[in-house]
């Protein structure tokens, strides 16, 4: 079976080291006219909230949103586990846990919300 190479996706996705910020750019358009847009993640709360965005998506998206999960992983240290947990309750309309217990857990002594 030949092997398939991999379709070069419409974005990238960077780490900024000196800021600890997430970027990613995104690509729109066909040459000559192409457009790149970049959008900064500063957060693992914002990053979460994206990835939730795009998970549910086309191909696309979901691809997208696994990248980041990935990116916020071996770039900022998060909890994969931690990060998927929030990105399902960030989809769950009765979910009033907020996005910031969810990824980092609750302080010592405190008892998280019911969600």
């Amino acid at each position: 079976m030949p092997e398939q190479t991999a379709l070069p996706l419409p974005f990238r996705i960077e780490f900024d080291a000196q800021r600890g910020e997430i970027v990613v750019w995104r690509r729109f358009g066909e040459p000559p006219r192409q457009a790149e847009r970049r959008k900064v993640l500063s957060s693992l709360e914002e990053l979460a909230i994206s990835a939730a965005e795009h998970s549910h998506e086309s191909w696309l998206h979901h691809a997208l949103a696994q990248a980041l999960i990935g990116a916020a992983t071996e770039h900022l240290g998060a909890d994969p586990n931690r990060l998927r947990t929030a990105v399902r309750a960030l989809r769950d309309p009765t979910c009033t846990v907020p996005v910031g217990v969810l990824i980092h857990g609750a302080e010592a002594g405190e008892t998280p919300p019911a969600g």
